[in-house]
């Protein structure tokens, strides 16, 4: 459907299972793989469940991995946050799409433009905070530029 490989979907699988259980814990879009055993998480990324469900997109037919929740977190200062959260396995073929974009385009725009992303396919990096400081970093340096 859109052209997510295995070996994608195997990435992506691995790259949010392998994060230690506080990283999961402190981000709800990771929070429900806190709840998968290892057996769980071996047969979601297994090749048999992506020939079943991803590579068909067929796990789209089952109206709980379409689910969206729409919530309000209460931020540290007392305010909230509009949220809405998918379900996990539309999560993890959402960031199967990106990386499978990241695999395949070519940038077209000039070598000065810097482009970031809240985690880095290229490293597989879910978390977002070296990358966040490297653009901050970059940010900085050119703070005067602009």
């Amino acid at each position: 459907m859109f052209g997510v490989s295995y070996d994608t979907w195997k990435s992506i699988c691995n790259m949010y299972f392998s994060l230690n259980a506080g990283s999961q814990k402190a981000y709800l879009q990771w929070f429900p793989f806190t709840k998968l055993s290892s057996a769980d998480k071996e047969n979601i990324s297994g090749e048999e469940f992506y020939n079943s469900y991803i590579k068909t997109a067929s796990f789209m037919l089952f109206p709980p991995a379409m689910h969206q929740s729409e919530n309000y977190l209460q931020k540290g200062d007392g305010s909230f946050r509009d949220s809405s959260l998918v379900a996990p396995v539309l999560f993890l073929f959402l960031q199967s799409i990106g990386l499978e974009v990241h695999n395949h385009y070519s940038p077209i725009r000039p070598s000065d433009i810097s482009v970031y992303y809240a985690g880095n396919y290229e490293y597989l990096r879910p978390k977002y905070k070296q990358d966040y400081d490297d653009f901050f970093k970059e940010l900085n340096a050119s703070i005067d530029e602009y």
